[in-house]
This record gives structure tokens, sequence and C-alpha cells, in this order.
């Protein structure tokens, strides 16, 4: 049986076109003691020019952590990425 991320009690906090962006976002998390994942990191790695095709580097936690890392985001995002945080197109 194969499981969704929804399945998991996954949850996507943000999403990135700039893998460093998004390995920056995690790093920031995980400091903090937010277990996060950044979805479709391997496919976009081996096939960059599908970034926008997926959705992004898609950064996913727990659905107990979400408000803790929506919050940590916040803390240090940018105007742009801010407006991503807030309407993420893929859910």
């Amino acid at each position: 049986m194969i499981l969704s991320v929804i399945d998991c009690g996954l949850v996507q906090i943000a999403y990135y076109f700039d893998p460093e962006e998004a390995y920056c976002a995690r790093g920031c998390l995980q400091s903090r003691g937010i277990d996060t994942i950044i979805h479709n990191e391997h496919h976009l790695a081996m096939a960059p020019w599908l970034r926008v095709a997926l959705g992004g580097y898609r950064l996913l936690t727990f659905a107990d952590f979400e408000v803790d890392a929506r919050q940590a985001l916040k803390s240090i995002s940018t105007k742009n990425s801010i407006e991503r945080l807030e309407h993420p197109s893929f859910e």
C-alpha cells in the first residue's frame, strides 16, 4: 500500500523554487527542534527543469508542528517568501 503525505500526517508549510532556500529553511526549523522533509528533493536534483511542474521544493512537517514552523519561518522570511507562506498554491 502506498501512503500519501496526507495519510502520514504531514502538511506543507512552504515551497521554494531554489534548493538553497529550501535547505536554509529546513535547517532553521531543525535547529528549533522541528522535524521537516523536503518533498521532491531528489526528483528536482535530477531534473531541475521540472521545478515549476512539480510545485518546487515543498517543505513538509508533521501537523503537530505546523503553527510553530510557520511562525519560525515568518520570523526569518523576506516579503516575497512570506507571501508564499501565506498563500501556498499546492497543498
